[in-house]
């Protein structure tokens, strides 16, 4: 009796160990595949925010060779007009006429500068709409918020809020 109770005790523990093994091998491979997952949730978020970053500084490029050229423009006008009207003696009407010239210009410049700093807006709103969501996956995925934050990924600084986007509205 004492010898089946013993034989029956092994078998019943001899089928748990296979149970455990089989259960402890499941969990290594889903172990595995979340950290897959997480690796390349990882390579996707860097590749993103190197590549938001990149075209952030070639707009940024871009606009300061704009507002370069701008300038100039505008400083080469400002003597032409200065040389023209001590050349000319121009009575006041025609120096009225040249001022509302240079005012209707000046409201143009004006306007591309806010236009591009609608641009600059919107692709803040879009790098930190990216960023938090990114930030919001790898939490959910169980990655600790200290090691998120040892990416050393900041949001940029801008007028824009955490609506969704296409809400960015002009002023």
């Amino acid at each position: 009796l004492s010898l089946r109770n013993a034989k029956a005790r092994l078998f019943y523990l001899a089928q748990q160990v296979r149970e455990l093994k089989q259960h402890q091998a499941e969990l290594t491979l889903t172990y595995r595949t979340m950290e897959a997952d997480r690796n390349a949730l990882y390579d996707t978020f860097e590749h993103t925010v190197q590549t938001i970053h990149k075209k952030g500084e070639c707009k940024n490029v871009v606009l300061e060779q704009r507002l370069a050229t701008m300038d100039d423009q505008h400083a080469r006008k400002g003597a032409q007009l200065q040389e023209l009207l001590l050349a000319a003696n121009l009575d006041p009407v025609q120096a009225r006429r040249v001022t509302e010239t240079l005012g209707s210009l000046l409201d143009s410049k004006n306007a591309k500068i806010r236009d591009l700093q609608y641009s600059v807006s919107k692709e803040s709103k879009a790098y930190n709409d990216s960023l938090r969501t990114f930030t919001e996956k790898l939490a959910q995925f169980g990655i600790p918020e200290e090691e998120i934050r040892t990416l050393g990924f900041k949001p940029l600084t801008s007028n824009a809020n955490v609506n969704p986007a296409g809400l960015v509205a002009v002023e």
